[in-house]
């Protein structure tokens, strides 16, 4: 899921030029972040799905088994 400045950036520049609409939608979304940082507002992060990271799934770390596991 992406929002709309990644939506915009996304464009072709070259597709910037000729879509006027375009363009005033990236230059408003701009000055309002540059607005909401000047009076100290910060913009929520995006939640996504998170990855998991298992190092005997990847191949890093053998699996142990915890029975024949030693014990000192």
């Amino acid at each position: 899921m992406s929002n709309e400045v990644d939506i915009i950036m996304d464009l072709d520049p070259l597709e910037l030029a000729k879509s006027p609409e375009a363009l005033d939608a990236l230059i408003a979304i701009m000055r309002n972040r540059r607005a909401l940082s000047e009076a100290g507002i910060k913009p929520k992060k995006e939640t996504g799905p998170k990855a998991k990271l298992d190092l005997e799934a990847m191949g890093l770390k053998k699996a142990v088994d915890p029975l024949k596991r030693r014990v000192l």
